[in-house]
């Protein structure tokens, strides 16, 4: 209540300059928090398990005009040589989540013993896993509540079938975007994940080994691809091991560059200090008539200071307010469109409110110190 009542006495006095003041510290906190979020959750990509003991990592794009099952698809990268495969760009759906929802989805195949995706709880899949047709999937902790224990085995339900896990998988950070994902072999993933990703007529994987043998595992590849679709086209393209995590070539906002994250933060973090720097000293400014009044009237520097500053945190309250329901809607429509597999911690949100306020209390004393130098005759002649 007392926030409210200083804000609306405030509000009376300065209607326009208080609306300014409310709307730029709206989109300062509100631009901080959504691009702080959104390149931390890229940058737990980029520090996400090394692939740099891997020799060769290459991508691989398969443009065909026929259907290839999901059995033709794993006779095919069976005879790949000391190598695995890992496939993206799927969505499955799981039952419980909304209707329409789905989440990231990925088929590994491997005949070498590697850590891909981090286990959280549990075990990864080994090789006979994938080779001896094992039915298991490996689900993302912030998937937990749509899994349920029964006779001893964990299982999510999908479309009614259960599925066993083998693993939880993800980090410990809540915006690592593995937390919320399924990793399924070619013997467990259901039919219609594998169909509405086949019916696209683009198969999209990720081919990597430990002996130089890429090469001559894309060639068997593109041969028996070939035998199938005598059009087919197969693109291969080399990733540099040395920059990327072998978890981030997934995200289809891939960050470019080791420092990138570094540099928007710090973009970003400029372009909203100075726009809350600018709409602080207007909003001071813009108040000398009213200081110099009050000064005349016997009012004390500590008594000036008192109230511009409880009347500048209401707004940054209301403001928070404001913010934080734009925040929960930006996020959800993100999350719900190019961001699906990204999840954002309102912890964030939180230390983007108290930076933006912070910053604009520490350069506002600049403007609030001088107007202590003000005379009452002065202020009256602006």
């Amino acid at each position: 209540m007392i926030v409210l009542s200083t804000f609306k006495k405030v509000f009376i006095r300065n209607k326009k300059t208080t609306l300014l003041f409310l709307f730029g510290a709206v989109m300062s906190i509100l631009m901080l928090a959504v691009s702080t979020a959104g390149m931390i959750a890229f940058q737990d990509m980029e520090n996400s398990r090394s692939f740099s003991n891997l020799e060769d990592l290459y991508d691989i794009t398969i443009i065909t005009d026929i259907e290839i099952n999901k059995f033709q698809m794993k006779n095919i990268v069976e005879k790949i040589d000391n190598a695995g495969v890992i496939f993206y760009g799927l969505q499955c759906p799981v039952d419980g989540f909304d209707k329409g929802m789905s989440v990231s989805t990925y088929i590994e195949y491997s005949k070498i013993d590697h850590q891909t995706f981090p286990v959280f709880k549990g075990e990864k899949f080994d090789i006979d896993n994938m080779i001896n047709n094992n039915d298991y999937v490996m689900v993302g902790k912030e998937l937990i509540d749509y899994t349920y224990e029964e006779n001893g085995a964990n299982y999510i339900n999908i479309t009614g079938q259960p599925f066993a896990i083998k693993a939880y998988i993800g980090e410990k950070r809540k915006n690592h975007f593995t937390n919320n994902c399924l990793v399924f072999n070619f013997s467990s993933i259901p039919d219609m994940v594998w169909l509405a990703k086949a019916s696209s007529n683009r198969i999209q994987l990720k081919l990597f080994s430990p002996h130089n043998k890429s090469l001559e595992n894309i060639e068997i590849i593109s041969n028996e691809i070939k035998k199938l679709d005598s059009e087919a086209q197969i693109v291969s393209e080399k990733e540099n091991v040395e920059q990327i995590s072998f978890l981030s070539v997934f995200s289809a906002l891939t960050v470019r560059g080791e420092y990138q994250f570094i540099y928007y933060t710090l973009l970003v973090y400029i372009v909203s200090v100075l726009n809350s720097i600018s709409i602080s000293t207007n909003w001071i400014n813009e108040r000398r008539y009213e200081i110099g009044v009050r000064k005349a009237f016997g009012h004390s520097h500590f008594n000036i200071f008192k109230m511009l500053y409880s009347e500048m945190l209401s707004i940054f309250i209301i403001s928070g307010i404001i913010a934080s329901l734009l925040y929960i809607f930006l996020i959800q429509l993100l999350q719900n469109s190019i961001l699906r597999s990204l999840s954002f911690g309102i912890e964030i949100f939180i230390v983007s409110i108290i930076m933006i306020f912070v910053t604009s209390f520490i350069t506002s004393l600049i403007p609030v110190i001088k107007t202590f130098s003000i005379e009452p005759k002065e202020a009256m002649q602006v």
